[in-house]
C-alpha cells in the first residue's frame, strides 16, 4: 500500500454497510453472485474465452483466479477454463463486490407519503437505482437502508449526473400510476440549468430527437424517421459573471437528455457537460476516454480514500481471488483506486430537477449552490412567470 494511501482522514461514520469520509459514501464489499444463461453468441465458445473478451472490465487473470477457485461455475458446478457452453447453461459467477463512491449527504426526504408517492431530493452522483457497478450505492437502496423506506418502485429516472427531485411509489399500482401521469404530461416538470454564454430572456426549442449512439446512448437533433418530436422552454434567471447564465427549464415532453441536447442545439449548453458542453470541453472528454489518461491529482486522493486503513477498521484484503481488493472502490482498467474518466469524471453537472407540480401536488427541492449564488428565489419566481 503507498504512502499516500495510508495518510487518509478518519472515518466520520461506519455500520455494517458502508462508511463515510470525506465527503464521500463507501459501500463495503460484499459476496454477491451474478446468474445468467448462455446467450446465442456464447455456444460452443469456452467459459474463459467468453468472460476474457465479453466483460473486458476484469483483467483475463482475474478469471482465470476465479474459475481456478469455483467462482465462475456453470451449472453450479466448477469447471475447467476450457470447457465449452452449451445452450441452456446457467453461469453463475460469485464476486466480492466493490462499488464506486457516492457524495454523502446523498438523498433528503421531501414528502415520505402523498397518496403512495415519495418525494426526495438526489445529489449527481448517485443513480435512481441498481445498474452497472452500482447496487447498494443507489437512491432505492439508501431510502430503505437509512430512511425506513425499502421496497420503492421507481416511476421515473434522473441521469445520474443530476441532481434535484425524483418520484418514487410505494407500490407497483402507485407506480404504474405515476409513470401514466408522467406519459401523458399531467406532471409539469421544472429544471434548472448553468449555461454557456449570455442566455436571452426567454427561448424555445422543438428539435426532434434521436438517439446516435447507442453503446453510449448519446442524443442527437435529427430530422430522422426515428427521431421523436421534443420541445423544451427556457427562461434567464440570471447572468452570471464568469460568462455563464442560470437558466430555467420546462420540458414539455420527456425524451432523453432533452434538456442538455435542446440547450447545445441552442447554442447554451451546459457549461460543465462533458458529453453536450462547450467544444474544449466535450473534446477534452473524448481524448480523456480515447487516451486513458487522467488528471493524477484527484486520482491520488481517491486512491488515498478508497484504500483500506487502520483507522476505519475494515478489512477488505481477504479475498485473494479479488481483482480490486484491498481498496475499497474498484478499480479502473489501469488498476487504480477510485479513478473515473470521461463523461463520469464529475460526480455531477448543472442541471437539477427543482420542481414537479401538477393540480394536486408540487415538490419542490432547495436551489443548488452553483445557482443559489448568482439567483435569489425571486429571480426563479420571476423566471417562472415569463413561462405561464
Amino acid at each position: 500500500m503507498s504512502d499516500a494511501a495510508t495518510q487518509t482522514e478518519p472515518c466520520e461514520h461506519k455500520d455494517d454497510e458502508f462508511l463515510i469520509r470525506g465527503g464521500r459514501r463507501y459501500a463495503l464489499p460484499y459476496q454477491f453472485d451474478f446468474r445468467t444463461f448462455t446467450k446465442r453468441r456464447w455456444v460452443g465458445r469456452t467459459l474463459l474465452d467468453v468472460f476474457t473478451k465479453d466483460f473486458p472490465h476484469q483483467p483475463a487473470d482475474y478469471f482465470e483466479r476465479a474459475i481456478a477457485a469455483g467462482r465462475l461455475t456453470v451449472r453450479d458446478r466448477a469447471v475447467l477454463p476450457g470447457t465449452p457452453l452449451i445452450d441452456g447453461d446457467w453461469i453463475t459467477h460469485h464476486v466480492h463486490r466493490h462499488e464506486p463512491s457516492v457524495p454523502e449527504p446523498a438523498v433528503r426526504v421531501i414528502e415520505r407519503d402523498h397518496g403512495g408517492i415519495v418525494a426526495v431530493e438526489k445529489v449527481g452522483g448517485i443513480p435512481v437505482h441498481p445498474c452497472g457497478r452500482y447496487r447498494r450505492n443507489t437512491l432505492q437502496y439508501l431510502l430503505g437502508a437509512l430512511h425506513g423506506l425499502p421496497d420503492l418502485c421507481v416511476a421515473h429516472r434522473l441521469d445520474v449526473v443530476t441532481s434535484g427531485v425524483v418520484l418514487l411509489a410505494r407500490t407497483p399500482e402507485a407506480a404504474e400510476e405515476l409513470s401514466r401521469r408522467f406519459r401523458e404530461r399531467d406532471i409539469s416538470k421544472e429544471y434548472l440549468a448553468r449555461v454557456a454564454g449570455a442566455f436571452p430572456p426567454s427561448a424555445s426549442c422543438e428539435a426532434a430527437l434521436e438517439v446516435a449512439d447507442n453503446a453510449s446512448r448519446q442524443v442527437s437533433v435529427s430530422t430522422g424517421r426515428k427521431a421523436k418530436p421534443a420541445a423544451t422552454a427556457f427562461a434567464l434567471v440570471a447572468h452570471v459573471g464568469d460568462g455563464t447564465s442560470v437558466v430555467l427549464c420546462r420540458p414539455r415532453t420527456g425524451r432523453t437528455h432533452q434538456i442538455r441536447v435542446h440547450l447545445q442545439h441552442l447554442g447554451h449548453p451546459i457549461h460543465d457537460d462533458p458529453l453536450y458542453g462547450p467544444a474544449q470541453s466535450a473534446d477534452a472528454a473524448v481524448a480523456q476516454r480515447r487516451s486513458g489518461v487522467i488528471d493524477e491529482a484527484p486520482v491520488a486522493a481517491a486512491a488515498a480514500a478508497s484504500a483500506t486503513t487502520a483507522c476505519c477498521g475494515v478489512d477488505t484484503s481477504l479475498d485473494d481471488v479479488c481483482a480490486h481488493c484491498p481498496g475499497l472502490e474498484p478499480k479502473d482498467s489501469l488498476g487504480r483506486f477510485g479513478a473515473r474518466s470521461g463523461a463520469a469524471a464529475a460526480d455531477h453537472i448543472c442541471l437539477h430537477a427543482l420542481r414537479y407540480f401538477c393540480e394536486d401536488f408540487q415538490f419542490e427541492a432547495a436551489i443548488p449552490g452553483w445557482a443559489a449564488e448568482h439567483a435569489s428565489a425571486a429571480d426563479v419566481a420571476a423566471a417562472r412567470a415569463t413561462l405561464e
